[in-house]
């Protein structure tokens, strides 16, 4: 809620770019935690899905939408990790085949995986 006055301080301290990053997927249980639920759920599913919606966050969606706005409003660049990892289908799930390669280890924090896949995906 105090952002815009970050920005506005950091616009007269000179900051020529200022980048905004928004909000990650967030699962309401770790993600290992909603992949055990999502595969009790759905036995005939052989594999972890690549994509899934089960168990996320359905609020995350609308900051990620304000925080856009936003940023264009006060005339900042803005990412979009969640826009980055996140489709109609459901959100990354893994990044490859091995539990070190799933986009998280608890209800929000990236892997080293999904750090390196979101950032190599910001745009200058």
């Amino acid at each position: 809620k105090r952002l815009g006055d970050t920005v506005k301080r950091l616009k007269l301290l000179s900051v020529k770019r200022i980048d905004l990053v928004g909000p990650v997927p967030t699962w309401k249980h770790s993600l290992p935690t909603e992949l055990f639920f999502y595969t009790q759920l759905n036995k005939s599913q052989s594999s972890i899905p690549d994509r899934m919606s089960y168990g996320l966050d359905t609020r995350v969606p609308a900051l990620d939408a304000s925080m856009r706005k936003f940023a264009k409003e006060a005339g900042v660049n803005y990412f979009s990790p969640f826009a980055i990892l996140c489709n109609f289908d459901g959100c990354l799930t893994k990044l490859g085949d091995t539990p070190d390669k799933i986009t998280a280890w608890d209800t929000a924090h990236f892997t080293v995986a999904a750090s390196n896949y979101v950032v190599s995906h910001f745009t200058e």
